[in-house]
C-alpha cells in the first residue's frame, strides 16, 4: 500500500482499535457526568442528543434508507437503542453520587462537549462503513493478532478446485506492481470455476488478511466485471469497494477502478445507484491527486447522467 495507506497497515489497525476503543470510553463516561453532577434532565437531554448525532454520523445508511422497506422502523429502533445507553449512564451517574454523598462540580456542557469531541474523533479516524462490513474490523484484527481463522477454507458451497485455483494464481504474483492482465486471468479464471458470492467472499477475506496492493486490485477486478456487478445489483458492492480503495490510500487500485467501472456502466447502467452519491463523489475528489480526480470528477457526471435515466427504485 502506499504511505497514504498506513493506517490500513497491521499496526494501523491495532493502533485505531485502541483509539476506537477509548473514544468510546470518553463517550461513556460523558453519559455519566450528568447524573454524577446532578445536573438533572437538562444534562440528560444534552448527552442524549449528541449520542443520536453521533450514531447518525457513524451510520449514515440509517437515514439515507428511509425509503426502503422497514427504513424508519430500524432508524427509530437504533436511535431509540442511544438515548437508553444515554439513560442508563445517567442514572449510573445518579447512583455514584447517592453512594458517594458527592456531587461532581462541573459546567453543565462539559459532558455533551466531551462526547462531541468523542464522537468527532472516531468518525475522523474510522469512515463509517455500511451494514454488510460491521464486523470486518474486529475480523481483520482477529486474523493480524493469529487468534481469528484468517481466510476461510472453501467449504461445499465452493468449487474447491476453483478456489484453490484463484488462490494460487494471485499467491503467484507480486505483492505491488502485478501485471493487470495477470491479475485479471486470475480473477475471471477463477469465476468460471465458482459462483460470484464465493469469489467475493474469498477476495474480501484475502485483502482482510493481507492488505496488499494486489489483493485489493483482484477486488477491483472481479466488482467491476459487468457480470458480477449485475449479480450484485442493488447491494452496494460498488460503493464499498470505492471506500475501502479512498480508505486504503492506494492510487493504484483507484486508477484500475475508474478504468474499468465506466465499462460497468456502459454494459450494467443501473450499477449507477450502487456507486456513491454524487456529493460523496466530488467530496473525495477534493483530496486526490490532478489525475486521479479528474478521473472521479468524469465519473460524477456519468453517474448523475444515469441516475437521471435509471432512478433507484
Amino acid at each position: 500500500m502506499s504511505s497514504r495507506g498506513i493506517w490500513w497497515s497491521a499496526r494501523g489497525l491495532r493502533v485505531r482499535t485502541a483509539v476506537l476503543l477509548g473514544l468510546s470510553i470518553v463517550m461513556l463516561i460523558a453519559g455519566v457526568l450528568p447524573g454524577l453532577a446532578g445536573h438533572g434532565l437538562p444534562g440528560f437531554a444534552a448527552v442524549a442528543a449528541v449520542y443520536v448525532w453521533a450514531r447518525m454520523i457513524a451510520k449514515p445508511w440509517l437515514v439515507t434508507g428511509l425509503r426502503q422497506p422497514g427504513g424508519l422502523r430500524r432508524l427509530l429502533l437504533d436511535l431509540a437503542g442511544q438515548v437508553l445507553v444515554a439513560l442508563l449512564m445517567f442514572w449510573l451517574g445518579v447512583l455514584l453520587a447517592l453512594v458517594l454523598v458527592w456531587e461532581a462540580s462541573i459546567n453543565l456542557w462539559l459532558p455533551p462537549v466531551l462526547a462531541v469531541a468523542g464522537a468527532g474523533l472516531s468518525r475522523l479516524i474510522w469512515r463509517p462503513l455500511p451494514p454488510e462490513w460491521d464486523g470486518f474490523l474486529d475480523e481483520a484484527i482477529a486474523g493480524i493478532n493469529g487468534t481469528g481463522p484468517g481466510p476461510r477454507a472453501p467449504d461445499g458451497s465452493d468449487d474447491v478446485e476453483g478456489a484453490a485455483g484463484l488462490q494460487a494464481a494471485l499467491d503467484a504474483l507480486p505483492a505491488t506492481g502485478a501485471r493487470h492482465h495477470d491479475l485479471v486471468d486470475a480473477v475471471t479464471g477463477a469465476l468460471m470455476a465458482m459462483s460470484p458470492e464465493d469469489l467475493r467472499r474469498i477476495l474480501h477475506d484475502r485483502i482482510f488478511q493481507t492488505t496488499t496492493e494486489r489483493d485489493l486490485r483482484a477486488l477491483v477486478v472481479a466488482h467491476t466485471d459487468p457480470y458480477v456487478a449485475q449479480f450484485f445489483l442493488g447491494q452496494h458492492d460498488l460503493e464499498e469497494l470505492f471506500e475501502l480503495i479512498i480508505e486504503a490510500g492506494d492510487m493504484v487500485a483507484l486508477n484500475a477502478f475508474l478504468g474499468r467501472v465506466d465499462a460497468v456502466l456502459d454494459s450494467v447502467p443501473e450499477a449507477c445507484n450502487d456507486l456513491p452519491t454524487p456529493f460523496r463523489l466530488g467530496k473525495v475528489a477534493n483530496g486526490l491527486p490532478a489525475q486521479q480526480s479528474a478521473g472521479v470528477a468524469a465519473l460524477i457526471a456519468r453517474v448523475q447522467q444515469l441516475r437521471q435515466e435509471h432512478p433507484e427504485p
